[in-house]
């Protein structure tokens, strides 16, 4: 969060708006926090914390709302920034304590939510309101919203001017600034735009942002995992996120271009895909997919094998699927990295496999056999 240099003399206690986080902040995942003023409140995102070593035995973990369920008539909406877990799978455990407010948010994060939402029969309907780039909401008599696109790891990401009593507020929701192979910066308009205006505070959140350097471009990933894909001699096993669609797609795209079969292990890494598909994002040529039970019926070495839990957790792995001789890779990013049972490798693989530990450049070695490579921007 930053706040701006404001030439505005301080507002009166009446105009005072309050700023408060749930969750999310120092902490991967439970991203929830409200704007309040008066007897008006706006929500930013209801996600879960996926459990961590000191708490065994958790499915998962939600935001605090004791404060709000006694202000729930207050609730005016909730503003959904993307379709990560950690931004919006709280919802059917909290919705009806907030008093199910309208929810603003863009078409792949409302469908996402309302995929979740059908193991919930017994919970109301939900309220949306579908936002695009450049659309503009008034959410209550003190609050207004204009929403603007940011790039992610997911499609229909959005930012938010938040117009209040005190000034403007921007929220970017999670982010990134993806590069060219140059390493220059792309898609930076919405940012340019913004520093035109007169902003108040300016809300903003990236996953590794307090790591020094850069994240390497798509192109870059995109180029390696084609390398890495092309030059396995069997089986390629890619465990990641569930709602990482838009690497899921690439690796649609890179597996069409080089011959290579994509089967799906997962059941909400299924479903996903099929939502991306139905609203466009994810455009497959017919044949390319097939699915798990198939694989046999296809050379080792033209499968390509997309596999999650919720988020990549490599020992969901369906026991059928064996890499006598290919490439695993998976997330080590400390979201998922507590997942990896140290012996499930072993368990799985013989020693011709590769594994490759994403997101830094390292070596890991199983067996004989030892691979370098840099390929991952979260």
């Amino acid at each position: 969060m930053r706040h701006m240099p404001h030439s505005k003399k301080p507002a009166e206690s009446s105009d005072l708006v309050r700023f408060c986080p749930l969750g999310g902040f120092e902490e991967i995942g439970r991203n929830c926090v409200f704007f309040e003023h008066k007897n008006e409140i706006v929500m930013v995102d209801v996600g879960i914390q996926f459990p961590e070593e000191e708490t065994p035995g958790i499915d998962y973990i939600i935001p605090n709302t004791s404060y709000l369920e006694p202000k729930k008539k207050n609730i005016k909406g909730i503003i959904l920034t993307h379709g990560h877990y950690d931004h919006i799978h709280a919802i059917p455990y909290l919705i009806e304590k907030l008093g199910n407010p309208i929810i603003y948010t863009a078409a792949l994060t409302k469908a996402l939510v309302e995929k979740r939402m059908e193991e919930f029969p017994n919970l109301p309907k939900l309220k949306f309101h579908v936002v695009k780039n450049g659309d503009k909401v008034t959410i209550s008599d003190h609050f207004q919203a204009e929403f603007f696109d940011i790039g992610h790891t997911i499609p229909d990401g959005v930012g938010f001017i938040l117009t209040t009593p005190v000034g403007r507020m921007v929220h970017f929701g999670d982010f990134r600034i993806d590069r060219d192979k140059h390493g220059n910066a792309l898609h930076t308009e919405a940012f340019e735009q913004l520093g035109k205006l007169d902003i108040h505070t300016a809300f903003i959140d990236s996953t590794s942002a307090d790591v020094e350097g850069k994240a390497i471009s798509e192109e870059t990933v995109e180029k390696n995992l084609e390398d890495m894909f092309k030059n396995s001699e069997g089986r390629v096993v890619v465990a990641t996120f569930a709602s990482l669609l838009t690497r899921i797609a690439a690796i649609f795209k890179i597996a069409d271009k080089i011959g290579k079969k994509v089967a799906i292990n997962g059941r909400s890494m299924k479903n996903n895909v099929q939502i991306a598909k139905a609203l466009g994002y994810i455009k497959n040529p017919k044949g390319l997919e097939i699915s798990v039970e198939e694989i046999n019926k296809h050379p080792d070495n033209k499968v390509i094998i997309l596999t999650t839990g919720g988020q990549g957790e490599l020992q969901i792995l369906n026991p059928s699927i064996v890499v006598e001789q290919g490439i695993v890779i998976y997330p080590a990013s400390p979201v998922q990295y507590q997942y990896i049972n140290p012996a499930f490798p072993n368990s799985l693989l013989v020693p011709a496999a590769y594994i490759v530990k994403i997101g830094q450049t390292s070596a890991l070695t199983a067996g004989a056999a030892t691979v370098y490579a840099e390929i991952w921007a979260a």
